[in-house]
């Protein structure tokens, strides 16, 4: 289903993974507790998108648009964000243990 149309959709708890969304519309969707484990999602609009608890594990979110998304107790454990725009995007209780970062490089949680 790439280039999708579905801004403003109700996605809450939607079982996709292994889907495909390359370069999809997808502002303002509310993804919340969604299956998303395995997508590839590169390049698709996310701005705006609930995407709370969402497991995203393994996800490819390369130059994905995710401004201001909320992404709070979202699971991107895995997930390659390269080259992702997450500015103002909202991380609280966000796991990113072995995602690779927008700037290429890996998450590497620190414990105090």
């Amino acid at each position: 289903m790439e280039r999708a149309n579905l801004q403003l959709a109700q996605l809450v708890e939607a079982k996709l993974q292994d889907c495909s969304l390359v370069e999809s519309e997808l502002s303002q969707a509310n993804f919340q507790g969604a299956n998303l484990y395995r997508c590839t999602l590169n390049r698709a609009n996310l701005s705006r998108a609930n995407l709370t608890a969402v497991n995203l594990q393994e996800a490819f979110l390369i130059q994905t648009f995710l401004a201001r998304t909320n992404l709070t107790g979202a699971n991107l454990t895995g997930a390659n964000l390269t080259r992702a725009d997450w500015s103002s995007t909202i991380l609280t209780g966000t796991v990113l243990t072995g995602a690779t970062l927008p700037d290429g490089t890996e998450y590497v949680a620190i414990e105090c």
